[in-house]
């Protein structure tokens, strides 16, 4: 691959002013991912073929999506600071955080977007019990997560306990 991703920060309120760029290692030119202003995007992530980027974006209330070849982006609605974790392989799949409000709080809670159909699943609890999920990595077969998760409920131990759960 011919092509970087890096973030790059203005000199004044650096936090407010990181935007993701593009820098083309034939050409040796760089330029932001987003011709528009508006749209920041930091911690980019490149899907496995190349042909996908994932940015957060503060501004936008998300994760952008974006195919490069097209220039087509989608926004995943989200607060966590964060622009997901791309499954592995041929999948077409980003692993995320969002934050649900609950009666015990704010909880972090695990989606998977197919961004070939546009489709968002939540990955609950098998018995429908409350968790938090911080941490979500994909196995290499791109098939389940391994999740760093709480549960509220007396589950023997408190603090996060690791599982793997279905994608």
């Amino acid at each position: 691959q011919a092509r970087r991703l890096y973030d790059r920060a203005g000199s004044a309120a650096a936090e407010r002013s990181v935007r993701s760029w593009l820098l083309d290692l034939k050409q040796l030119q760089t330029a932001p991912l987003f011709s528009d202003s508006r749209w920041l995007g930091k911690a980019p992530r490149w899907s496995p073929d190349g042909s996908t980027v994932s940015v957060y974006d503060k501004t936008a209330g998300g994760i952008f999506i974006v195919d490069l070849a097209s220039g087509d982006r989608s926004l995943l609605a989200t607060i966590e600071d964060d622009s997901g974790q791309f499954a592995p392989g041929q999948r077409q799949q980003l692993a995320f955080r969002q934050l649900a409000t609950t009666p015990q709080g704010a909880v972090r809670q695990l989606a998977v977007a197919d961004y070939s159909d546009h489709t968002i699943r939540p990955l609950l609890s098998p018995d429908g019990a409350l968790t938090d999920d911080p941490i979500a990595i994909w196995q290499p077969d791109g098939k389940q997560l391994t999740v760093m998760r709480r549960y509220f409920d007396q589950r023997g131990t408190e603090g996060n306990q690791v599982y793997n759960v279905d994608s």
